[in-house]
């Protein structure tokens, strides 16, 4: 690959002075040095022996805070796939180095105000699925990688990576200034899962399913809804299922994408906020944006839409159908289809989403396709055109249906290479079946772990292809555990990804983290509804057991109380939940 080679593994070593990390490859051993005092970052070539201190794995970036400036290193990972011939690791340990000498110079508000900064960052390292490959080249998927020209192949990794992709763009932005390339490493948050199938015709056959996260507009479920002034949604995920053989490889691409309009749905403590669309002079041109640019990374756009068209979620799928039958006029290789996933397949009938695949079967096979190439490079067969999916979160409904798409593209490109007949399919191998049902499965938790806090919802189908009474009491927790994390956690989580990736960054200015905030009487409250309801009820049923008009009265006044603590609930529920305080909706 070309610039520079990346440093895979480091040591580090301190000093009253600086920070030391040598290359623990190379002799001499190239070196990157980091003040302590002022953050500032240069390298030199140190000897290769001998090599001692906490080895580290790669830098994550730098971060400038109220007492100066913060290096991030990766102390651990696991290696979980392999890559174009290239390791993937999973990050599971990260260290935080602080380089400044004026934290005792701060004032105590100032204190409080790092130290909480400090904790957001803890918590953005600590998110799951974040991904890095020396050489990788992870952010690219396969045909954007084959595609490369050889000016491209020689630039360093970071300058040809996929910016919507590039988790950490922001926080290396100060190497990159300096040009230090080999110790720039393009971290990925999304998944990586990988299986070796089995049952096939005894076919060597790896396949790898990897979820590629948008940085542009990240964040969580309940805080990042719609689209922001430049057209980037919330929730967009690259999924590339990737089929390597012994002498080919093949890919298929899909997407997923919050709705390309203004619209939020602000929690309140209520079990279903209102959704609501904002309407501006720009919400046409975002919408537009959002398609050029998909238009100019696949080519054709398939647009499903799969949200209730009655109910609290028809004003948005109304909304959406409108933008689109103008979209769809003027750019003809996007087309838009509705789909009502809740009323087709109501009743636990979620096998009628082949209905769904009837109707776009001639696009996706027709004209799209996938991509296919040989071992030595040559490419076969480009891909010309994804699917774009969408529910409320793009994730529950959305991962039933893209699972049914990868699973009949994988059917065809099996076919293309000789592993299948042309009616063979998937199910018709059990052990591999249940293999690739478990894959996408994981696959449909990872993205929902990130956006609201657990497992997808609907995930029983995916994984046993039939719904169960299990899978419906799992979806419960799951759903009282997404109610708890969106009103009660999530507001810090949102403030912990604006942080890190540079959404908002930190100023001499006063921070905006004082003020009033009703959150600190939020427990109370909803204890006082809780003990008064309970109370009401109990001197209710004693007043109807003993006859005794004295428990009626004070029935009557906990009513009171707990009606008044209802109706203060309802008029401030916003603000007695977890609200981001770093950065706006949009």
């Amino acid at each position: 690959m070309g610039g520079d080679t990346l440093h895979a593994q480091f040591y580090l070593e301190e000093s009253p002075s600086s920070f030391v990390l040598k290359a623990a490859n190379g002799s001499p051993s190239q070196a990157l040095i980091v003040d302590r005092k002022t953050g500032d970052v240069s390298t030199k070539s140190v000897p290769a022996e001998p090599l001692q201190g906490e080895k580290v794995y790669g830098v994550v970036g730098m971060i400038k805070l109220i007492a100066g400036t913060y290096v991030i290193v990766i102390t651990n990972r696991e290696l979980v796939a392999t890559l174009r011939g290239q390791p993937v690791y999973q990050i599971t340990g990260t260290r935080i180095l602080q380089c400044s000498s004026s934290s005792d110079q701060l004032s105590s508000s100032q204190k409080h105000d790092e130290e909480v900064y400090l904790t957001l960052l803890r918590h953005a390292l600590a998110a799951p699925g974040l991904y890095f490959s020396p050489q990788g080249d992870i952010t690219l998927n396969q045909q954007s990688f084959a595609t490369l020209d050889k000016e491209d192949l020689a630039k360093p990794e970071y300058e040809r990576a996929e910016p919507r992709f590039f988790w950490n763009r922001y926080l290396v932005e100060p190497l990159i200034k300096k040009r230090l390339d080999p110790f720039i490493i393009p971290i990925m948050q999304g998944s990586v899962q990988t299986l070796k199938a089995q049952g096939i015709k005894n076919k060597a056959l790896d396949l790898t399913l990897i979820a590629r996260r948008s940085s542009d507009r990240i964040g969580t479920r309940m805080w990042r809804r719609g689209a922001d002034k430049a057209g980037n949604v919330a929730n967009f995920v690259e999924t590339e299922q990737l089929v390597l053989t012994a002498n080919h490889v093949a890919s298929y691409i899909q997407v997923r994408g919050s709705i390309p309009i203004f619209w939020d749905q602000v929690v309140d403590l209520k079990w279903k906020p209102k959704i609501r669309t904002v309407e501006t002079s720009t919400s046409m041109s975002v919408a537009k944006q959002h398609f050029e640019k998909l238009s100019k990374a696949y080519g054709g756009i398939v647009a499903v839409d799969l949200v209730n068209q009655k109910g609290g979620e028809a004003v948005l799928g109304s909304a959406y159908k409108k933008e689109m039958a103008v979209i769809s006029e003027t750019n003809a290789a996007v087309s838009y289809w509705p789909f009502d996933f809740h009323k087709e397949c109501g009743r636990m009938h979620f096998e009628k989403v082949n209905i769904l695949w009837a109707k776009i079967r001639d696009a996706v096979e027709g004209e799209h396709k996938y991509f296919l190439a040989r071992d030595n490079g040559e490419v076969l067969q480009l891909q010309k055109g994804v699917v774009r999916t969408n529910c409320i979160d793009c994730l529950d409904r959305t991962n039933v249906f893209q699972s049914v798409l990868a699973r009949k593209a994988l059917e065809a490109q099996l076919f293309r290479l000789g592993v299948f007949s042309e009616s063979e399919i998937v199910a018709a191998h059990p052990t591999f079946d249940v293999q690739y049902k478990i894959l996408w499965a994981d696959h449909g938790d990872a993205i929902s772990l990130q956006y609201a806090g657990t497992g997808a919802l609907k995930g029983d189908f995916v994984r046993y292809g039939t719904r169960s009474f299990r899978g419906l009491l799992q979806d419960g927790v799951n759903a009282l555990t997404r109610y708890y994390y969106n009103n009660f956690t999530d507001g810090h989580r949102q403030d912990a990804l604006d942080l890190v990736t540079g959404h908002y960054t930190v100023t001499d200015d006063s921070p905006p983290l004082r003020g009033g905030n009703l959150t600190v009487w939020t427990p109370l409250v909803l204890t006082g509804l809780i003990a008064t309801a309970t109370l009401a009820i109990w001197n209710a049923t004693r007043g109807i057991t003993n006859l005794n008009v004295q428990y009626f009265a004070w029935a009557f006044l906990y009513i009171g109380f707990a009606y008044f603590t209802f109706s203060f609930i309802k008029r401030h529920g916003q603000q007695l939940c977890d609200r981001p305080r770093l950065c706006n909706l949009r």
